[in-house]
């Protein structure tokens, strides 16, 4: 892999900027970016087992990154992890970010480096060394690639890049736990599946509508599904919900445990996997209330149970439902009421509540929390807010990132801290 052409900042973390009060609760908001550029693409990951979180956002032609102390829920000063001025104008088009158990991160940027060249560059985060650049997959002749991020609990690391041409194949690549060195790419032909020493995987869909990596849990299987009638490989079937579909969300638990939930005009459709059994339970509807294309979100407990929240595309009001694990049945719908512009969920491994964080088109930034027997609690924490992402740990700390509209049309960033 190359070094990239454009500048590339990083400096370690220089302390901490705050630290949550040590009343339980959320914290008073954290600017980390009050610059006059725009700010999108906000991102958060935890690390369930390690003291390392990460907060990371796109401010003009910059992306910044901070740590998060999961025992101190300090926020540390903000870096620079990729500085395009002069070499492309807010051209970061794509931004991932992923935390292991081992205190490892990965991030990963889609840059337009002009109007018709793409770049897909890499980061890791070592507790020893910081943020350093992992180099670049792909320098592609087109624009508006489909990147998705995955990551193992025991830090393996998985990219695929999809162009928006169906005539071009996806590519997966593959760095090993604690490694910077990615493989090089492994082409996946629509209809033809590729054959790699531990992964699985499907044929393509030759429209290219939708590709998601999934992995096994810890045993670092990988698997592609595409959109709807793509084939499955008969040693680990999937099946794709009867009718178009609009986008496929999935997780896994950490008892292995496998739920996918697809988004069609039909409703939602699930179905589940239960490692004990390795059996699957059909794709079968969940709710007929239509999900918008931009799909559902998932978490899990501990145990096994998942949460689904989803928008409804007609009324446009934000709903849930839980799947009981031990019994296999989905709760009724809830309905939250509230309109969202953006919102993200997240599940507390250890307690089974789901957390979500709402924005509405007032600008309002609502916390909600769900327990499993789906009593709600809600409260405003903060206004003039745009795009959400939420994560939790197993200590019970929720982290927050979201933009905020400013004055005369500025934008600043703000961390959030939750302690249980």
């Amino acid at each position: 892999m190359n070094p990239s052409p454009f500048r590339l900042v990083l400096f370690g973390v220089l302390g901490a900027v705050a630290a949550v009060p040590a009343q339980p609760g959320w914290g008073a908001p954290i600017p980390i970016d009050t610059s006059t550029e725009p700010k999108q693409s906000p991102a958060v990951a935890l690390n369930d087992f390690g003291p390392n979180g990460h907060l990371a956002w796109v401010s003009g032609e910059e992306v910044s990154v901070a740590t998060f102390d999961s025992v101190t829920r300090a926020v540390g000063t903000p870096t620079k992890l990729f500085d395009g001025t002069g070499f492309c104008s807010q051209c970061v088009d794509d931004l991932h970010l992923h935390a292991d158990g081992l205190g490892d991160a990965t991030a990963i940027l889609q840059i337009a480096t002009d109007p018709a060249r793409t770049q897909v560059v890499a980061f890791r985060f070592a507790s020893a060394t910081g943020w350093t650049t992992a180099g670049r997959l792909v320098d592609w002749p087109v624009n508006n690639l489909t990147v998705d991020l995955q990551g193992t609990l025991l830090g393996n690391v998985y990219v695929t890049v999809t162009p928006p041409v169906p005539s071009l194949e996806t590519t997966l690549f593959h760095a090993p736990p604690g490694s910077s060195t990615y493989s090089a790419g492994q082409a996946l032909p629509s209809y033809t599946p590729f054959a790699v020493t531990g992964f699985g995987a499907f044929p393509l869909a030759a429209n290219g509508l939708h590709v998601a990596t999934i992995l096994e849990g810890i045993t670092q299987r990988v698997m592609l599904s595409s959109g709807p009638g793509s084939a499955a490989n008969p040693d680990f079937p999937i099946g794709i919900a009867p009718t178009s579909t609009y986008s496929i969300e999935h997780l896994f638990d950490l008892g292995g445990n496998w739920t996918i939930v697809a988004a069609s005009p039909a409703g939602l459709f699930a179905r589940t996997r239960v490692a004990a059994t390795g059996a699957f339970a059909a794709f079968s509807p969940i709710t007929t209330r239509v999900a918008s294309p931009e799909g559902p979100r998932l978490g899990a407990d501990a145990a096994g149970n998942v949460f689904v929240a989803w928008q409804d595309a007609t009324l446009g009001t934000l709903w849930l439902k839980r799947l009981n694990r031990a019994t296999g049945t989905w709760s009724a719908d809830v309905n939250t009421t509230l309109v969202p512009t953006d919102f993200d969920l997240a599940v507390e491994p250890t307690t089974g509540r789901a957390d979500l964080l709402v924005a509405l088109a007032s600008g309002s930034l609502v916390s909600l929390e769900l327990s499993p027997a789906l009593t709600v609690n809600a409260e405003v924490i903060d206004t003039g807010v745009r795009a959400v992402r939420l994560a939790t740990d197993w200590l019970g700390n929720r982290l927050a990132i979201y933009t905020a509209l400013g004055a005369a049309g500025t934008s600043s960033v703000i961390a959030r801290v939750f302690a249980p």
